[in-house]
């Protein structure tokens, strides 16, 4: 059975009104959502979360998220660094129904490992580049 993400969304207390009709959209098909961030800006606090778990509710309900990272990967990104994440990423997409398959005869259950591990790369390279920034912005007003 398919989940309500309005309810869902309602029942954690992140939903405080919806446009006209957009419930029964959600219901009725497949939707797609983005959320545009930039991890290294000096406002960055615990309520850019919300978005991200938002679209990670909208996932489970269904429906397919897209999260567009900006600073971060602008800044430290190096072509061969970037050529290396494109291929690894786009393998978790073969490789992990395939290991789902094998090893637990469901490849649903690859699936959710590999949003497990995409979301959770992200979310660890996110923490490093605020921290290495941090650290460079001390030795700066150090010197």
């Amino acid at each position: 059975m398919k989940k309500n993400f309005v309810e869902e969304l309602k029942w954690r207390g992140m939903l405080a009104q919806i446009m006209p009709g957009a419930e029964e959209l959600l219901q009725k098909e497949m939707v797609t959502a983005y959320l545009g961030t930039d991890p290294t800006a000096d406002s960055l606090h615990i309520g850019h979360l919300c978005g991200i778990m938002m679209l990670r509710h909208l996932q489970r309900c269904g429906h397919k998220p897209i999260i567009l990272v900006g600073g971060a990967t602008v800044k430290q990104a190096k072509i061969r660094n970037c050529f290396i994440g494109v291929i690894l990423f786009h393998a978790l997409f073969i490789t992990s129904p395939l290991a789902g398959q094998n090893m637990f005869n469901n490849p649903s259950v690859g699936e959710y490992f590999r949003s497990f591990l995409a979301y959770g790369i992200i979310v660890i390279a996110i923490i490093i580049n605020l921290k290495n920034e941090k650290e460079r912005k001390l030795a700066n007003f150090k010197a």
